[in-house]
């Protein structure tokens, strides 16, 4: 993203110990006619967390720990991850999906304000922007 390699197990590692996720997993996705892939986080919530709180500590978590460009630009809260036989997240079938709302099945999906460093709901109006370029603080 931005001509920038980033490592997605870093930030899974940033991830991971927030206590309301049970697993997730990060992956690039394309943006428009944007270069490269821009990276997004999948996760499963755990049963009672609060949705807000989570957000509002991965934002901060993602800003104390990583490089700006670093920063997943969205995170979709899925139900479950899907698995392979041997365990392993099914990634493929979430890049395919993207972040197009379309797609993802009533499964929420947030983006990454960094002027306001957190995440707000992704709309079909925000989405649009963001696909044709009108939305420039990527």
């Amino acid at each position: 993203w931005k001509g920038e390699n980033v490592s997605t197990m870093e930030v899974e590692g940033v991830l991971q110990p927030i206590k309301g996720i049970v697993e997730c997993t990060v992956y690039g996705v394309e943006v428009g006619k944007q270069e490269g892939r821009a990276g997004m986080t999948a996760l499963q919530m755990a049963e009672g967390a609060d949705l807000k709180e989570l957000l509002a500590e991965a934002a901060h978590r993602f800003t104390s720990n990583l490089a700006s460009y670093a920063i997943p630009l969205f995170i979709r809260v899925c139900k479950e991850l899907d698995k392979t036989g041997t365990y392993k997240l099914r990634k493929t079938d979430l890049q395919k999906d993207g972040f197009d709302l379309a797609k993802l099945n009533s499964d929420p999906i947030f983006f990454f304000n960094a002027a306001e460093k957190q995440y707000v709901p992704l709309t079909p109006d925000l989405q649009r922007q963001i696909n044709s370029g009108e939305y420039t603080r990527l």
